[in-house]
């Protein structure tokens, strides 16, 4: 049960079958790569979720963190393991002359680029968030300086117009 899970975590579809040890250990580097961005994701948009549900911020986290964690995992999973050169090994195996057309020859760049444009587009929506997360400690001191400088300057205002008196 637990080697199943594990050949699924680690993209061997078929196990060892089929693998070189090399083979095995760049699929395994891969489906690490493929958690740690999927869990990258996650976590911003967790955090972005959290503000939709400001009564309980861990369910709204919790629920967009984990299903865009799934959907990129799924995803990255899938653009790893595809084969995309299908049709250039059945027409290499029968003995016939593969010439690609044009979205054969492109499609791994345009697979690429529209992981590229997710990722960017994610740091778009997020990166505000993010920020906010991690500069939590400078912001918060930021506003306690700027709420104590408010008070220090509206008792100098009250003191001045009492000593005017």
């Amino acid at each position: 049960m637990f080697k199943k899970l594990w050949y699924f975590l680690t993209f061997k579809t078929y196990e060892n079958n089929l693998l070189t040890s090399g083979g095995a250990n760049y699929l395994t580097v891969i489906a690490v790569i493929v958690s740690l961005a999927a869990l990258s994701e996650g976590f911003a948009w967790g955090h972005f979720g959290s503000t939709f549900t400001p009564d309980n911020p861990y369910l709204g986290g919790a629920v967009l963190g984990s299903f865009i964690f799934v959907l990129f995992w799924f995803f990255d999973r899938t653009m790893v393991t595809q084969d995309m050169m299908t049709e250039e090994h059945a027409k290499t195996l029968d003995g016939e002359d593969y010439i690609p057309n044009f979205w054969e020859k492109y499609k791994p760049y345009f697979v690429f680029m529209a992981r590229l444009g997710i990722v960017i587009t994610s740091l778009y929506i997020t990166a505000p968030f993010l920020t906010q997360l991690v500069f939590k400690t400078d912001i918060k001191n930021e506003m306690n300086v700027q709420y104590q400088n408010s008070i220090n300057q509206a008792k100098d205002e009250t003191l001045g117009k009492l000593e005017k008196r």
